[in-house]
């Protein structure tokens, strides 16, 4: 996808080397950046205090990481490293059950993050509001709670790496004064207190979801993993560090609230403040960048997957915000237990994809793996998975029907989903670096061949048959080859090359593999043998996934322009802009399945993704320097003129556009001449007579085309274009000629040379009824330049006595135009320098005499007399000079000779 400047690398490899421009995160604010997704620090277990007294809330923070944090930090180390991409768990599901459940997995983390997201600023308020009692309730309360949202939202767009350095100041200042307590208060300790309990009035629902809410939340961190320096490292590193951190820190806090006395009050609620805030922007983030993987995996439209210039995703983050903004007015019971609820239903499917990869994908690329085999993986998730049960099995009536109703919507958007991009309404597409997920589990690293048993390509493409499945129509695994019908199988290995050529090679890179380059040919090859089968009628789904392979491969950045060089000394047959394309031995294939599909497929059908945006980035190819590629855009974009005449009136203001931006702005583009001669081919299909739009054309572009320095490297088609217009109208002819000479270059000899030709040609197709008016400027401007100094403009301009059209035209205004012309010969035949420039002046000399001898000894002896006025008028000049110049010179004699003379001026 080209509007995502995302690039993807294989399983277990490192991060996107694209996005090397942004700074990677490092293990130190990686480690915090866990610390807050999963707890950020001793607030809010307040809760699980009340709820249970402190023996069991110290039991709860002492143990409860051995049922659930461990075995989770565990698997996320595993899976995230396993698939370093921003999809993170979402991927992880979508490998094991499909992309149907894959989404499911990423709405209810998305919207559980987002609740729990909601409870951050108002806890921020909650500790302040002792300090400023406005903030307790009301309009105040409102609006600090949108300027606090508004403001560490700017925060996450600014760069994940900011983020991470503000997580580790803010942890370091809200852990400091707990450490400090716990420190201090170790001799006033009473064990005895430890003790106090009470289990009839245990709140089991409020203690499990409060310990639950502040130790879960490790596989946040695998939405990130792609902005991650070395993930394969420190991921794990960065996971242990924060599960150390966090078992102190909830055991810790426990015992200062327990002993603590109320002297470092301010200190605690600053601390408590800022941990709400990095707890926001930390979970802000993971929701973000989550929304940016799932776009990248096609499973949402692409504009989630766009980019700020400071590589975090923006949309993502205004949509995180908006829903934080929309659910802030829960209470922080509700938030807690609704997060927890449809979190735990997202755990399940977790585990369930962990088991399965091991089990089915055994030799998978995992640079981190759990030291435990297959029956040691799925003991490490039964504990969690029961914990699961019991927190889901305590939720309130009102809690379970609201999250059950969430996970209903979730199961109506993806439908949805799918039919917004068969109507086009939004666009969906995949990196086009993104790796074949299934096809890949089971190869060996930098394999560019996936196993043929192993169904691949994308994740849309397994959405279909998840939805085939559901549906009742197709009861067959994605991974069973042996129920799947023919079609199916075909169709499967067509969008397998599809997911192959999506690879982009730029043939300049040492670190690129031949072998790959290779595959990737041979696959663009069989794709073009199945465009030009007339018995393989290609679906729309096959159509969206060829066109968008279609649009990562040429959609691409190109150099500036070069600047139109004077190419004077340059014969006429040079290309002026030619620099091969080294990757064209993959361009050359894109190009001939476009142009296929254009010419066989129904235009109806194609124009669901052949758009105005799709045009307009082809159009934009043609600054290429490669003469082949703007060869081969040209047949294509005139054929999908002529066969798309739903979209000719765009293309032609598009063309237009460029043609204005190049001639008063720029001059600089290497197309001009291929975009010229798709209009010669336009033009000559306008039916006579011309419309108005159409005669503006010639005036407002074609014509001042003339003028550019760099005219000639697009003369020829510049000129076929205007004579298409004169031949259809002629009477044109007069507003051409003068729109020509009005741009008539003054120094640059070829571009004489080229005007002068082509007033030759534009005089046979002049309505003779113009040949009065025409005759006298353009014979004036041909016999300034039969008198040029340059030998070359000098012959052209005589060869062009020799048309006839041009004699005829003369010959009906010999009386104004010879004047002119005879004494432009005699002029050459007295002056010139050049031996042919005379001979050929007098060949022209002897013509003229032929067509009216009387008329031309007259002007022979006007022009005499001229001449012989002018010289005499001449020798009067040097005459005047002769005597000034004497005069001065005897007065400045007699200055020598007579004494100065002074003048006495009074003071």
């Amino acid at each position: 996808m080209e509007s995502n400047n995302v690039h993807y690398v294989q399983l277990g490899e490192d991060s996107s080397p694209k996005l090397e421009r942004f700074q990677k995160v490092s293990v130190i604010p990686l480690v915090f950046l866990i610390f807050y997704e999963v707890s950020g620090g001793p607030f809010g277990v307040e809760d699980s205090v009340m709820a249970a007294g402190p023996l069991l809330a110290l039991i709860g923070f002492l143990f409860f990481p051995f049922i659930w944090s461990i075995p989770e930090a565990l698997i996320t180390a595993e899976m995230g490293t396993m698939f370093p991409e921003n999809g993170g768990y979402v991927v992880w599901v979508a490998s094991a059950l499909g992309p149907h459940w894959g989404f499911q997995q990423g709405w209810m983390k998305w919207l559980s993050g987002v609740i729990d997201n909601a409870l951050y600023p108002v806890l921020f308020l909650d500790y302040l509001k002792s300090a400023i009692p406005a903030l307790e309730g009301g309009f105040p309360r409102i609006v600090a709670v949108l300027l606090l949202t508004t403001a560490l939202t700017y925060m996450n767009y600014r760069g994940l790496t900011i983020v991470g350095w503000v997580a580790i100041v803010l942890g370091v200042f809200s852990l400091v004064p707990f450490a400090l307590m716990g420190l201090i208060a170790i001799p006033r300790l009473k064990p005895w207190r430890w003790c106090m309990v009470d289990l009839k009035n245990v709140n089991w629902g409020l203690y499990l979801n409060t310990l639950f809410w502040n130790l879960n939340y490790w596989d946040s961190i695998s939405t990130l993993v792609g902005e991650v320096e070395d993930p394969g490292k420190t991921l794990p590193r960065a996971l242990f560090y924060a599960l150390i951190l966090l078992w102190s820190d909830g055991y810790f806090s426990v015992i200062a609230k327990l002993i603590g006395g109320v002297w470092l009050r301010t200190w605690i609620q600053g601390a408590s403040a800022v941990s709400n805030m990095g707890m926001f922007i930390a979970e802000m983030s993971s929701d973000s960048f989550q929304l940016l993987g799932m776009a990248e995996r096609g499973m949402l439209p692409e504009i989630f997957a766009r980019r700020s210039q400071y590589g975090t995703p923006l949309v993502g983050i205004l949509f995180s915000a908006s829903g934080v903004i929309l659910l802030s007015w829960l209470s922080f019971q509700e938030i807690v237990a609704a997060e927890n609820f449809l979190y735990c239903f997202a755990m399940i499917m977790e585990f369930i994809a962990f088991v399965k990869l091991r089990m089915q994908y055994p030799e998978a690329i995992r640079p981190y793996k759990v030291p435990l085999g297959t029956v040691g993986a799925i003991f490490l998730c039964i504990p969690p998975t029961l914990l699961i049960l019991v927190v889901l099995a305590l939720a309130s009536p009102k809690v379970m029907a609201i999250s059950v109703i969430a996970v209903l919507i979730g199961f109506f958007i993806q439908p949805c989903m799918t039919y917004a991009e068969k109507r086009q309404w939004f666009r969906f597409s995949m990196s086009s670096d993104l790796p074949d997920i299934l096809s890949k589990m089971g190869g060996v690293r930098g394999s560019p061949v996936a196993s043929s048993k192993k169904k691949s390509s994308t994740l849309q493409y397994l959405f279909d048959l998840d939805s085939r499945a559901n549906s009742g129509s197709n009861h067959s695994s994605p991974n069973n080859n042996g129920l799947q019908s023919p079609y199916d199988s075909e169709k499967e290995e067509i969008l397998s090359a599809i997911s192959i050529c999506n690879t982009i090679f730029t043939f300049t890179d040492p670190s690129e593999s031949p072998e790959q380059q290779d595959l990737k040919r041979f696959k663009l090859l069989q794709l073009l043998s199945i465009t030009k089968s007339p018995k393989k009628q290609l679906d729309d789904y096959i159509l969206s996934h060829l066109i968008s392979m279609i649009s990562a491969n040429l959609f691409r950045p190109l150099p500036p322009p070069i600047s139109t060089p004077i190419t004077g000394d340059l014969p006429e047959d040079e290309e002026l802009f030619s620099s091969p394309q080294p990757l064209w031995p993959h361009l050359q294939i894109v190009y001939d399945i476009l142009l296929r599909l254009v010419l066989h497929v129904d235009p109806k059908t194609l124009r669901d993704y052949i758009d105005h945006r799709f045009l307009t980035n082809l159009l934009s190819l043609f600054q290429s320097e490669d003469l082949r590629e703007r060869d081969s855009l040209k047949n294509i974009y005139h054929r999908i003129y002529a066969k798309f005449t739903f979209y000719r009136s765009f293309m032609r203001k598009a063309m237009n556009d460029v043609f204005l931006q190049y001639n008063f702005e720029t001059e600089k583009h290497c197309g001009i001449g291929e975009l010229l001669e798709i209009w010669g081919s336009i033009i000559n299909g306008f039916t006579v007579p011309l419309k108005e739009e159409h005669k503006l054309f010639l005036i407002r572009v074609l014509i001042p085309l003339h003028k550019s320095k760099g005219m000639q490297a697009y003369h020829r088609q510049l000129a076929y274009c205007v004579s298409q217009f004169v031949q259809k109208e002629p009477a044109l002819g007069g507003l051409v000629a003068r729109g020509i000479l009005k741009y008539w270059p003054v120094t640059n000899c070829r571009k004489e040379v080229l005007l002068i030709g082509e007033l030759e040609e534009l005089v046979d197709s002049i309505d003779p009824a113009q040949y009065r008016r025409l005759a006298l400027p353009l014979c004036t401007k041909i016999t300034k330049c039969l008198n040029s100094c340059n030998s070359e403009v000098a012959e052209r301009a005589l060869y062009v006595w020799n048309n006839e059209q041009f004699v005829r035209m003369v010959s009906s205004s010999l009386e104004d135009v010879f004047p002119v012309i005879v004494e432009g010969m005699e002029k050459n035949l007295k002056l010139h320098w050049s031996k042919s420039v005379k001979q050929l002046t007098e060949n022209v000399k002897v013509m003229l005499e032929q067509m009216d001898p009387n008329l031309y000894s007259k002007c022979l002896e006007a022009t005499e007399i001229r001449e012989s006025a002018a010289r005499q008028e001449e020798m009067k000049r040097k005459e005047k000079w002769r005597r000034i110049e004497t005069l001065a010179a005897a007065k400045k004699q007699n200055q020598f000779l007579q004494p100065q003379q002074y003048i006495r001026v009074p003071h």
